[in-house]
């Protein structure tokens, strides 16, 4: 008795598609995607990548101040910070706070639009907070927060 097994068949004209026409299709289809991601970032601020200025400083700030990831309470800002780390033309403010009986203040300093250190700690613009350890003396880190504040008056 032998077997003989038919090759299957499909029917001519049916789920098939010319080449060109499926090249042509998935290329509107993610044209038309990229379009909705466009739109929508710029909708929803969120969703875009640009980063604000206060957040960019802030990050540079922490690398320039750390020491293997901890914030050292004798650390003066005034004098560990330069107009390489800040941005031009707009004036700064960097507090180093920590927890021990309420918050207290590590460091701070303020910075003109030169990257000049100046008295004035009180400023108002895009601000950016990072929970940071800070160490009070050897053996002793508490929690703390590193606040940058930046203003677009320089």
């Amino acid at each position: 008795m032998s077997h003989e097994e038919a090759p299957i068949q499909c029917p001519v004209g049916r789920g098939q598609t010319e080449p060109l026409a499926a090249l042509v299709a998935v290329a509107l289809f993610c044209v038309a995607l990229s379009v909705y991601a466009g739109f929508l970032t710029g909708l929803v601020p969120e969703f875009s990548t640009d980063r604000e200025l206060a957040e960019v400083t802030g990050e540079r700030v922490w690398e320039t101040v750390n020491e293997n990831g901890i914030f050292r309470e004798e650390t003066a800002l005034r004098s560990a910070l330069d107009a390489d780390t800040l941005p031009d033309g707009h004036r700064v403010a960097v507090t180093v706070t920590y927890a021990h009986e309420g918050t207290v203040t590590a460091s701070q300093a303020s910075f003109d639009g030169a990257g000049r250190p100046v008295e004035t700690t009180e400023l108002n613009g895009e601000t950016f907070r990072r929970p940071v350890p800070v160490q009070r003396r050897k053996g002793d880190v508490r929690p703390g927060m590193l606040t940058v504040v930046v203003s677009d008056d320089g």
